[in-house]
């Protein structure tokens, strides 16, 4: 009697464990959806939740106008051309959980658009208008299955005022205001933050509120100040202040511009920008404490953008340093990403040249990639 030879398992009979196990080392976006189209089986043991936390994409410079956006992925050099009509028309202010945050201007239109998925929502009618909003975050997927997704924009008009709107399940509340208690200025709030279920808002002068939107009534706090490092000289001069959440610690980053000197043979390395980093210290009375390095996480900016992303996983990408991203403008645009290094303070430029980069456009934006 011949011996019965049991059938070679495929590679879709590998066990979900280890097929988890493998989608979780993963280092790219599209190397995690191509992994789950191999197979029903495959797909059904990875979930698009089970997508581990990636390098943010570089939203190239964009003309409002165009229904195509372009992606720059850090791990590969890759750009992607990705068709998004639900963006035409609309700018892009803010950026997060892999979600745009648009606004269709000189309207009270606000969209909420995953570019991976080309999930959208509606948010309600507001009172306000594209023109008069500034920056905006979410506090989580509004596609996450359970808990609420709030939205909260800083309002340009009146600079001192931040609107929110919560949902639940695609059903959208109506909008609120609440008074930061920051001083009115000129450049108003620059950016905003949600740690510990609480939103952080910082303004031109590195000031910070402290805004808790939840039930019965919002309430909003002054954090004391950081103790900024005094200019040393009159070519320094404070630009920006952002906020960012990492590892549940919140940043304050203060950015100065600095003008760079004529004689490049003396300081040929020294940077166009210089920037000071603290974090929130909570024991007892709230203080700032400054960051002298952050040896295990790298910082990704734009012009109205901080992301934090620990990066020891990711080759190539150098840790403790600043990726900094803007467009030179002229006949030819070009897409170019600063490196500082927080060690030492040196920099390096790395250009892209994509097609079709308007030579005209709206800055770009970082986006942590996901597929919720």
């Amino acid at each position: 009697m011949a011996p019965a030879f049991s059938k070679p398992s495929g590679w879709a009979d590998l066990c979900p464990d280890l097929v988890g196990r493998i989608a979780g080392r993963l280092l790219t976006v599209t190397d995690f959806v191509r992994f789950r189209a191999v197979c029903r089986s495959w797909r059904a043991s990875v979930r698009p939740s089970d997508l581990q936390p990636h390098l943010p994409w570089l939203m190239l410079q964009y003309n409002p106008d165009s229904d195509t956006r372009q992606f720059h992925c850090l791990a590969t050099g890759a750009v992607y051309h990705l068709s998004l009509p639900e963006a035409q028309g609309k700018r892009v202010i803010g950026a997060n959980h892999g979600w745009l945050i648009l606004v269709q201007e000189n309207t009270s239109i606000i969209n909420l658009l995953n570019p991976l998925t080309r999930s959208c929502f509606t948010l309600p009618p507001s009172t306000f208008t594209g023109d008069k909003v500034g920056h905006a975050i979410i506090t989580s997927s509004p596609n996450t299955p359970s808990g609420t997704c709030t939205v909260v924009i800083l309002l340009k008009q009146n600079c001192h005022l931040v609107a929110y709107c919560s949902g639940d399940g695609g059903r959208w509340g109506p909008w609120a205001v609440v008074n930061t208690g920051l001083p009115s200025d000129v450049y108003g709030a620059y950016d905003v933050a949600f740690h510990r279920r609480k939103f952080y808002i910082v303004n031109s002068h590195a000031e910070v509120a402290i805004v808790d939107v939840s039930p019965p009534a919002a309430t909003a706090t002054r954090l004391q100040s950081a103790e900024l490092p005094f200019p040393l000289d009159d070519d320094i001069m404070m630009e920006k202040a952002f906020l960012a959440v990492s590892d549940d610690q919140l940043l304050l980053f203060v950015f100065f511009s600095m003008v760079e000197s004529d004689d490049e043979s003396e300081e040929p390395n020294r940077p166009l920008i210089s920037f000071d980093i603290f974090r929130l210290e909570e024991t007892g009375q709230p203080s700032w404490v400054g960051v002298r390095s952050m040896p295990d996480q790298t910082v990704f900016k734009c012009n109205a953008q901080v992301v934090v992303v620990r990066t020891g996983m990711f080759p190539g990408i150098r840790k403790n340093c600043l990726y900094f991203a803007f467009c030179n403008n002229g006949e030819l645009a070009v897409q170019t990403i600063r490196v500082f290094d927080m060690e030492n303070w040196h920099s390096e430029c790395r250009s892209l040249r994509p097609d079709s980069l308007p030579v005209f456009g709206i800055d770009p934006v970082w986006l942590v990639p996901s597929l919720i």
